[in-house]
């Protein structure tokens, strides 16, 4: 789980990181674009994580 943690960590700093850039430069496209890519990594490892902890419990 210690793997988990770390990466569900790494991405929420990348996407806190993007976000704070955004609004620092909210004219930017790249900004907007690397935001946008850090809440698509994000969102898909949760529910990454939805579905495998969903079929743990199915399992048992």
């Amino acid at each position: 789980m210690d793997i988990s943690q770390h990466h569900l960590r790494l991405l929420l700093k990348n996407t806190d990181t993007a976000f704070e850039l955004l609004k620092e430069h909210p004219q930017s496209q790249e900004c907007a674009l690397n935001y946008e890519q850090a809440k698509f990594e994000l969102d898909n490892y949760l529910v990454d994580m939805r579905l495998s902890l969903g079929n743990k419990i199915k399992h048992r």
